[in-house]
């Protein structure tokens, strides 16, 4: 499916290429997989087994130049059935990103467009895929531009200045527009070289345009800015500011103006800074323009040794506390991250709005309201005829709300790559909700994965995912669990077959959703081409 969109990518790509002397590099891959499964629902609502085959080409198309580089996507995928033949299908999907670089990579400009689908409504949820779901597929369409100017480092400021045009479009299987947003974003920041320097300044500041399918539009600017002034060796006295404005200049149904939001501080500080070993703990006392109130805030970075810090800040937003902490450990073979993240931000969200537009006078026997059936009165007394009665007239808007959210989150991440064993290990905790409504989504999650090389060609692969989630004010709760074991055997750097054996399993409140299959799996993959780039190195 090619829109008109594409066009940015395409006079981008072809209009760059010819001007530069490149080389293309092409990389194909076939994988085709049969897979067994047994699928069952809550009371034997859905109970089937089957065969399944499932067919996939995808294809790399890279171009590198000096200064420009391009890569397209392409993607052919195939799945059918034995027994459930409306389940079968294909779709093809890519993407094409180009990427301008020029006075010494200081200017780097991109342009891009993907073709892509989704599953939406789909009972599977957290761990879906294509087999058997409930859900119907959409097309989706993202596209855009970039450009990004970096300051020469021939002084001891650097700077930067970021302008872009973003796009996204869903459409159904009907070519029927579900949404549609777009976005224009520019931003700079401006700050001394290096952060050892005794006056350690950084000025900032954003602007943009949003607009969706429903003409709504919402416009935001903002910025902040801060000094730090050398008092002696170690300290320093430290002034700051934040400012951001936001509005919804398109009128609601009732041809009223949306306020603004507005929200600004100012304040001072101190700071403790340790140049030898770059170690910042600062704490500043601002004021809150519009509430007329005073809060505390502070930053800190602490380096335990290379690759091995912790750091923080804590301030208040949108007359809200706000605040991160993070700690990280890296080394040649282990990366650990412990991190608390709690923001309260600005969202506007679609509200669905019933309007009753009043009583009209109808002709008696319409299903529904038909304005050449139906008019209003002049008169509040009027007195209904022979064949004629009265109909309540509504419609729905769509206004563009602000809402305040909370968001609280809260991780761990263990990375270990070794000779024999390769592991990730994800626990995150995640909370939102908005403020002034009773709405709260509130997961948790497991995440592992485990690859263990058993020899030269052969390696096993295990996978647990867990998720719970609890909706408020419904208050349902849900539990997903994922449990996967992959044998997978190298015959050369092109060719790989695998065998892998995947239950999923949905417990909910809402029993209609609850849900588990088996699925035993059998696939092949071969990569082609004497120069693709997806050749593995044999163990």
């Amino acid at each position: 499916m090619v829109k008109h969109h594409l066009a940015l990518a395409i006079m981008f790509g072809l209009g760059i290429s010819g001007a530069n002397a490149g080389d293309f590099t092409f990389s194909p891959t076939i994988d085709s997989g049969i897979s067994a499964t047994r699928v069952k629902s809550e009371n034997d609502v859905l109970k089937r087994q089957d065969i399944v085959t499932l067919n996939e080409l995808d294809m790399d198309v890279d171009y590198d130049a000096s200064v420009f580089k391009s890569k397209l996507n392409l993607n052919a995928f195939d799945i059918r059935y034995s027994d459930f033949s409306e389940g079968d299908g294909s779709f093809f999907t890519y993407d094409w990103v180009n990427t301008l670089s020029l006075l010494n990579d200081n200017w780097i400009s991109e342009a891009y467009y993907e073709s892509d689908y989704e599953i939406l409504n789909t009972v599977r949820g957290t761990f879906n895929d294509f087999m058997y779901e409930a859900g119907e597929v959409h097309d989706i369409e993202r596209y855009g531009a970039r450009t990004s100017y970096d300051l020469p480092e021939v002084s001891r400021v650097q700077g930067n200045v970021n302008a872009s045009f973003t796009g996204n479009k869903v459409t159904s299987n009907q070519n029927k527009s579900l949404n549609r947003q777009r976005q224009f974003k520019v931003d700079f920041g401006l700050g001394q070289t290096s952060s050892r320097d005794p006056l350690q300044w950084s000025l900032s500041g954003y602007g943009g345009r949003t607009e969706n399918r429903f003409d709504k539009v919402y416009e935001f600017r903002g910025g902040n800015a801060l000094i730090r002034i050398p008092l002696t060796d170690l300290f320093k006295v430290v002034a700051l500011g934040d400012y951001s404005h936001h509005v919804n200049p398109a009128t609601d149904s009732f041809g009223e103006q949306e306020d603004a939001i507005e929200y600004a501080t100012y304040g001072l500080g101190l700071a403790y800074y340790d140049r030898d070993r770059d170690n910042l703990v600062q704490l500043s006392v601002s004021r809150d323009k519009e509430a007329e109130k005073f809060f505390p805030g502070a930053d800190f970075r602490w380096n335990l040794g290379y690759d091995h810090y912790v750091k923080g800040s804590f301030t208040r937003r949108f007359y809200g506390d706000s605040g991160s902490f993070k700690y990280y450990y890296g080394s040649e073979r282990n990366r650990i991250e412990l991190h608390y993240d709690e923001e309260l931000d600005l969202r506007y969200t679609l509200e669905p709005t019933l309007i009753n537009e009043g009583l009209f006078v109808c002709q008696d026997g319409i299903e529904a309201f038909d304005d050449s059936l139906c008019w209003q009165p002049d008169e509040l007394n009027y007195e209904l005829q022979p064949g004629e009665s009265l109909y309540p007239k509504f419609r729905m808007d769509y206004p563009l709300v602000e809402r305040l959210a909370l968001s609280r989150s809260l991780g761990f991440n263990w990375f270990y790559n070794g000779d024999i064993f390769t592991t990730k290990f994800q626990l995150f905790k995640n909370l939102m909700e908005e403020i002034g409504s009773h709405y709260e989504q509130d997961s948790d999650n497991v995440d592992l994965f485990l690859s263990h090389r058993l020899n030269s060609t052969n390696s096993l692969d295990y996978e647990f995912k867990y998720r719970k989630m609890v909706l408020n004010p419904i208050g349902t709760t849900t539990h997903d669990n994922l449990y996967k074991v992959t044998y997978k055997h190298e015959l050369n750097s092109r060719a790989q077959w695998s065998f892998a054996v995947q239950h999923v399993r949905k417990d909910s409140d809402d029993r209609s959703v609850n849900f588990d299959e088996t699925r035993v799996t059998l696939s092949y993959e071969h990569h082609f081409g004497k120069r693709n780039k997806r050749v593995r190195e044999l163990f």
